[in-house]
């Protein structure tokens, strides 16, 4: 029988499905910002894609394409107001998220709004779409809060400087789940890529970059080199099936593990390099940053890094009557000093509170040793030991910065009952966010990790396997469903573009796509990757191209008629028919010309029921 302490020598096993905690703040931070940017872009289109007289109104979504476990909030109204409003409280969930105020909610409300807009029009979604709700699941079962937060800051006890560093790294249900679903991503895909395009032919990449609509002026250039975009096409197959095994691998964990990491990133990088992929790389960077072992982020952190002095040398004094002061010395410590200081009450310390009387109208005390500092000379000592600002102090005359700092701090004290209420929504909490969850979360993470696993195993290995409809029902209704076959089994080798060739009723001809009067052309645009208004709009009419869409050019053909009519008065000026083209252009083979130019019509639609 195993003994505890065998168990306890044997974790080193399961440490490559553990995390640190800095990683995961900084994980947090990334994926709010990412979800502020979504929320962004997402309001450019906010009619056309979410509202009732865009793309998809919501009765037909709800008739005759929608999941019935698909849950939306923007299921309830299809006016702009509404749909704004949802974006507004999506984007400031976002910035929640990424400060760390409370975070577990903030996860919580971006995820269900992400859902939202995700099932509100599914037309418009691709890989990193899937990928994004799924990480912001997981979210939910991992402590982003631990490390870096508003939620850290704003608690009135723990605040022990965070300097026992075996600390950093946690193993919980939710860190299994988010290793393994990197590691899917990445082993699916690669099993997927089964064409001879990856091998033995190596031309997959050739196809991919000559995909004219997603490339970069980098990836242009590139298909100059067919030869080394073999080699590239090889690589990037390797990395894939090597990256996720150095994850995993307990041996040599720190190194196998840091190298696995940036193979995965500079993989990444190629992609944002040469192909416009919308946020897809980036959410994959975001992640593959919270992998990093402890030991690279210790030695980021490390105390002679930058600083002069150790910042747990230090301990700041707040005024505990000043509510106000004690939220700004807890964000000082936590996002000016990385959580390296600690902090006490001026009235625990009787030497310190006597200092402090004398030092009116001093709101806090900053001690180093036996110095002791107060307003603006207390900002400059805890400047000196960021790694924010302690490089640039070297180089800044102390005189001149100490007096720009006093005057900053007497601003602070004569606006302080202004700057209390102004900041008055970051609270305050009992005591600092735990770094390992409770265990109902636990436990329903290890579920989840479960049923993730065997998901992926099914649909990437095992096809002919059944899936039980329950599973199949959980997992819509969580949008935890996920296939990944980027660039599998091989690139696609249908590029082109459209052209929108309509017609007024006096016989005046119409470019519908640009809403221009005149000729439509059927060149070639200069630049196909700019001709497609976003990332949203690029995937959503190229799957108007597939076979599997065809049943929404109905409602987008609706949704351009009331695009041009809207804004006509006259009757002989009113757009009554028009017919959708896609020239569709296939590349050859590395080194042969592309295949002629063909004209496909993939829709005619008529603006008006014909009289009679």
């Amino acid at each position: 029988m195993v003994s505890i302490s065998q168990l306890y020598k044997m974790r080193w096993i399961l440490r490559p499905l553990s995390l640190d905690l800095r990683g995961l703040a900084t994980l947090r931070v990334l994926l709010g910002v990412l979800v502020m940017l979504d929320a962004l872009i997402r309001s450019s289109d906010l009619i056309a894609h979410y509202g009732d007289s865009g793309v998809l109104p919501r009765s037909v979504l709800l008739t005759e394409f929608s999941n019935p476990y698909h849950f939306s909030l923007l299921f309830l109204s299809g006016q702009p107001l509404w749909v704004g409003l949802c974006l507004l409280v999506y984007g400031c969930a976002g910035l929640a998220l990424a400060l760390g105020w409370r975070t577990w909610w903030s996860t919580l409300v971006a995820w269900v709004l992400m859902l939202s807009f995700h099932n509100r029009n599914p037309v418009v979604l691709n890989a990193g779409d899937v990928y994004f709700r799924v990480l912001l699941c997981w979210g939910l079962f991992l402590p982003l809060a631990a490390r870096c937060s508003l939620d850290r800051a704003r608690s009135l006890a723990g605040f022990k400087p965070a300097a026992n560093l075996s600390e950093q790294e946690v193993l919980t249900g939710g860190s299994v789940g988010l290793v393994l679903q990197v590691v899917l991503l990445y082993v699916c895909t690669a099993a997927l890529k089964t064409s001879t395009e990856w091998w033995p032919e190596g031309t997959a990449v050739w196809y991919a970059i000559t995909w004219e609509q997603f490339t970069t002026p980098l990836g242009d250039w590139l298909q100059s080199f067919p030869e080394l975009l073999k080699w590239l096409t090889w690589s990037v197959y390797g990395v894939e099936w090597v990256g996720p095994l150095l994850l995993l691998c307990p041996f040599w964990h720190v190194w196998l593990r840091t190298i696995g990491v940036l193979l995965l990133i500079s993989l990444h990088l190629g992609l944002i390099l040469t192909m416009e992929l919308g946020f897809f790389p980036w959410i994959c960077i975001a992640v593959l940053l919270s992998l990093f072992p402890k030991e690279i982020w210790d030695w980021l952190s490390s105390r002679n890094w930058l600083r002069q002095v150790p910042a747990e040398n230090l301990i700041l004094y707040y005024d505990q009557d000043c509510g106000f002061c004690r939220r700004m010395v807890g964000v000082l410590r936590e996002f000016v000093l990385f959580g390296r200081a600690e902090i006490r009450p001026i009235q625990a310390d009787p030497v310190v509170h006597a200092l402090f009387d004398n030092e009116a109208p001093s709101s806090w005390v900053v001690q180093q040793g036996e110095h002791y500092a107060f307003a603006g000379e207390g900002l400059w000592l805890v400047l000196q030991q960021s790694p924010w600002s302690a490089w640039s102090t070297r180089f800044l005359s102390e005189v001149k910065t100490l007096a720009s700092l006093e005057s900053l701090y007497a601003w602070v004290v004569r606006h302080r009952p202004q700057l209390g209420r102004s900041t008055a929504w970051i609270g305050s909490r009992p005591f600092p966010p735990k770094a390992v969850p409770n265990q109902y979360l636990s436990t329903m993470a290890l579920v989840l990790v479960v049923l993730v696993v065997g998901y992926n195993l099914r649909y990437s290995f095992f096809k002919e396997v059944p899936l039980p409809s329950s599973v199949k029902t959980l997992f819509a209704a969580l949008r935890l469903d996920q296939y990944w076959n980027m660039f599998s089994p091989q690139p696609s080798k249908d590029d082109g573009w459209f052209v929108m060739e309509g017609e007024l009723r006096d016989g005046t001809p119409l470019d519908v796509y640009r809403l221009q009067l005149g000729e439509v052309s059927f060149e070639k645009p200069d630049d196909p990757s700019a001709y497609y208004p976003n990332q949203r709009w690029r995937k959503y009419l190229m799957n108007l191209w597939l076979k599997k869409y065809k049943d929404y050019r109905l409602h987008y053909g609706r949704y351009l008629c009331r695009q041009w009519n809207s804004g006509e008065t006259e009757r002989e000026r009113k757009l009554t028919a028009f017919r959708i083209h896609f020239m569709l252009e296939r590349p050859g083979p590395p080194g042969q010309p592309a295949k002629p130019t063909e004209k496909r019509t993939i829709w005619r639609h008529e603006c008006f029921k014909k009289e009679g």
